[in-house]
Parts: structure tokens; sequence; C-alpha cells
């Protein structure tokens, strides 16, 4: 309204590794949530690692990757698997599943952004989906 518009910013490129950083921390949080019976936390953080999965397979596919505007881009091969991440009601055995489907899930990305690093990350991604807390 007042003074000369500029031109409008581009959004910065996300790095990778700092989505899947933040992948692993939300698993081992939902993991947690889900022990301590804390079934909305683990909720959210379940749905906050689909976020994340989302957010690279958008960017490894070249589509934008903040706040899912790639997401609808995605082709079915994507996100077939990302259906059975959604959790459909709160309880343990409920939860435990939608974590397992979304570290499938993580693990399929990892693999296809960088193996290295997903080698490295399968050993704590396995635990945080094993059945003995322990």
């Amino acid at each position: 309204m007042f003074g000369t518009a500029d031109q409008p910013a581009t959004a910065a490129k996300q790095d990778p590794g700092e989505l899947i950083g933040l992948a692993w921390h939300h698993v081992l949080h939902a993991r947690t949530s889900v022990e301590r019976g804390q079934w909305w936390q683990a909720e959210h953080w379940i749905g906050a690692t689909r976020t994340q999965v989302i957010a690279l397979a958008a960017l490894r596919l070249g589509f934008p990757a903040s706040y899912a505007k790639g997401a609808h881009l995605l082709p079915a091969e994507v996100t077939a698997s990302l259906t059975d991440t959604l959790v459909r009601h709160l309880d343990e055995v409920e939860l435990r599943r939608a974590l397992k489907a979304v570290v499938a899930a993580l693990e399929t990305e990892l693999q296809n952004t960088d193996s290295r690093l997903a080698a490295e990350l399968a050993p704590v991604l396995a635990d945080a989906v094993s059945a003995d807390p322990t």
C-alpha cells in the first residue's frame, strides 16, 4: 500500500540431512510417547514423521517440500505406503501399527535419498519399532 513492492523472495532449498534428522528425532519421540501411554502425543509425532517423509520425497523429486506444498504432486508409488501411517484410533496397538508403517515409509525414502545414512540409521529405527521396549 505504501512504498515500492519488492520481488517475492524464493524459499531456501531445504537440506535433506535436516529433514532426515527431524524424522528420526520424531520417531524416537513417537516411540517414547507410546511407551508412556501418551496417545495424543504419539499421534502427533507419528504425523510429524510422515510430514518429514513427504518433504524428503518432494525434495528428491524436485517438488516444493515446505508445508507439504508438493505432496499432491508425489506419484502414487510414493504416497501409497503413507496411507498406512494414518492413526485410525488412539490405543497402543494402533499407534504401534502406525509407527511401524511410518518407519517403513521413512526407511524406503532414506534408501532413495541417502543409502549410506539409511544403513547408519537402520538399527535406531529398528529399535524404535521393536515390541520389547528394553
